[in-house]
């Protein structure tokens, strides 16, 4: 004992020696144990002493007791190194307890004794942040942070000293995450923020253990990664892929299909396909066609205008020709000057979007109607 708490200043030859002091240790207080001609004088004692406080049982207890004993030293200490982040030491302990001799199931007890006060702590923080009553949703958010952050090194230490198949261990990964999804989901529900829990969701996925527990937490993670692709699709403007949609600024695009011809009747299927806009991206838009519009007006007239300035160096037709030549540069001037004021994409990106495409794709055409003609 004086070696290990000692451990940092020990010479080079304590530190070689020091599992050896262990191993003899505990090879003598296990033959100790399994000495029947000591228990019988220790019991032949308690019985001339006579002291009714004192009892053969007691002896039975003690000597059925003292592996467990032993062990709890061992256990305190990788605790201790554990806690410290020690993750090399706390192993070395454990190692030293599974080749005591005393058995898997003293050394799974020891264990369990000193990791239970840790999973009480893990069991009144999750209490203490799910009865809490917080003045706003944000407010409950950061809360779920912080339990995560303040049950971090109890679980990290708990992890380092049970094994993986230990129903303390489930239990305590399980409570913090079964309390930080109620409290991530609250949060949500409130909000609509699917897209502000979901990092806690991908935390919360490393430490939840049990099927029970992990079920609920696949379940919900998967109903918010549906809910953040819906707000993308149809609450988010499509076009910036930023703002919110406006419900007033949507573009509607009118489209048929499943056309059928049978003799001289004609039928069809025809849908609005709305894709969601933000207003300043529909403002934009009509920024947009209002440049080209008054270009190709300003164009065709400046192609009107050249031609009859032409007209009196020749030929009616021909002038004409080189006014519109004029016009068209007109129009394509206009055009890119239209293209470089887009600060957002522009109106024809809307053939992009999903239901559009998968229209198209069954052979939908943009219209009222097909032609019937």
């Amino acid at each position: 004992m004086d070696i290990e708490l000692n451990g940092q200043s020990l010479k080079k030859e304590e530190i070689s020696s020091r599992d050896k002091y262990w191993k003899d240790t505990f090879k003598r207080w296990k033959l100790l144990k399994e000495h029947e001609g000591f228990w019988s004088r220790l019991t032949a004692r308690v019985r001339q002493m006579d002291d009714p406080r004192l009892t053969t049982g007691f002896v039975r207890r003690l000597r059925e007791s003292l592996p467990y004993a032993i062990l709890q030293i061992n256990a305190s200490l990788a605790l201790k190194a554990a806690g410290a982040g020690n993750k090399s030491e706390a192993s070395r302990q454990i190692n030293l307890m599974n080749g005591a001799g005393f058995g898997k199931e003293v050394v799974s007890a020891a264990l369990k004794h000193v990791t239970n006060p840790l999973r009480n702590r893990i069991k009144i923080i999750c209490k203490s942040y799910s009865d809490e009553i917080y003045p706003d949703k944000e407010s409950e958010l950061a809360a779920c942070k912080k339990l995560l952050e303040n049950t971090s090194e109890i679980l990290d230490t708990i992890d380092l000293l049970l094994p993986p198949e230990s129903t303390i261990k489930e239990g305590a990964h399980d409570e913090v995450a079964l309390a930080g999804i109620s409290m991530a989901i609250s949060y949500a529900n409130e909000t609509d923020d699917w897209k502000g829990v979901l990092p806690f969701f991908e935390e919360l996925r490393t430490i939840v253990i049990g099927e029970s527990a992990k079920n609920r937490l696949e379940n919900n993670y998967e109903i918010f990664k549906r809910n953040i692709e819906y707000d993308s699709l149809y609450n988010t403007c499509f076009f910036c892929k930023q703002n919110k949609a406006d419900e007033s600024a949507v573009l509607e695009k009118p489209m048929y299909g499943d056309v059928r011809r049978n003799y001289d009747k004609i039928t069809w299927r025809h849908l609005i396909v709305k894709i969601p806009r933000c207003e300043k991206c529909n403002k934009e838009h009509n920024k947009q066609d209002t440049i080209v519009v008054v270009g190709v007006i300003a164009s065709i007239a400046a192609g009107i205008y050249f031609g009859n300035l032409f007209l009196s160096f020749g030929n009616l037709s021909l002038s004409y020709v080189f006014g519109f030549i004029i016009g068209g540069i007109g129009i394509g001037v206009s055009i890119i000057i239209g293209s470089k004021a887009r600060k957002t994409k522009s109106r024809g990106t809307s053939n992009q979007f999903p239901q559009v495409k998968e229209l198209k794709k069954e052979g939908w055409k943009f219209g009222e109607e097909p032609n019937t003609n």
